[in-house]
């Protein structure tokens, strides 16, 4: 047998990460099957899980806190969003990476959430200051093709831009007025 349960722990860390645990819309009834198989064949689910989601740094919980105070919601459309200050990461002693973990506690803790964005803002060694975002949405959408003016980074259902708009609020309006046409 070639599935020892150190290959099937691998294969099912990458399928509950890709998943957020479960609960994102790409997850399909042969998604769970297979994990049920790699479970029968050893694999540790709760240590996947404790070193997936339980092992934030405080600085990254700040960051979590900033990005809760400012969470905003369209219930209707399904879709949820934050914002981030320059001053939030200097704060918080975070960076703009540790952004994909805030994305990965707003689709894990906000289950009717189909489209989740941050905006934030990012300076460069120049002092200049750069609206950009991360963005997921529900896998009908490819985020990617939306936003391809532009050049996001990531992949078809997660993308990061920079926005060219000087405030957060035109950078919001300009995700939304993109996101909602598209949303069922």
């Amino acid at each position: 047998q070639m599935l020892d349960e150190y290959i099937a722990t691998n294969l099912l860390t990458g399928i509950i990460s890709k998943t957020k645990s479960f609960k994102t819309n790409t997850v399909t009834p042969r998604s769970l099957a297979i994990a049920s198989h790699l479970i029968a064949s050893g694999a540790r689910r709760e240590d996947i899980v404790k070193n997936l989601y339980q092992t934030k740094t405080l600085p990254s919980l700040k960051l979590w806190g900033r990005a809760l105070a400012q969470l905003q919601s369209d219930p209707d459309r399904k879709i949820v969003w934050s914002t981030i200050h320059q001053t939030d990461f200097t704060e918080t002693g975070t960076t703009p990476h540790e952004l994909d973990q805030v994305i990965d506690e707003l689709i894990i803790n906000t289950p009717d959430a189909q489209h989740v964005y941050v905006v934030y803002e990012q300076t460069d060694p120049q002092g200049h200051t750069h609206i950009k975002a991360v963005i997921t949405t529900a896998p009908y959408i490819h985020v990617s093709d939306v936003f391809r003016d532009m050049q996001p980074t990531g992949d078809a259902a997660f993308v990061t831009i920079t926005i060219p708009v000087s405030t957060i609020a035109a950078a919001q309006r300009l995700i939304h007025d993109r996101i909602r046409p598209l949303v069922k």
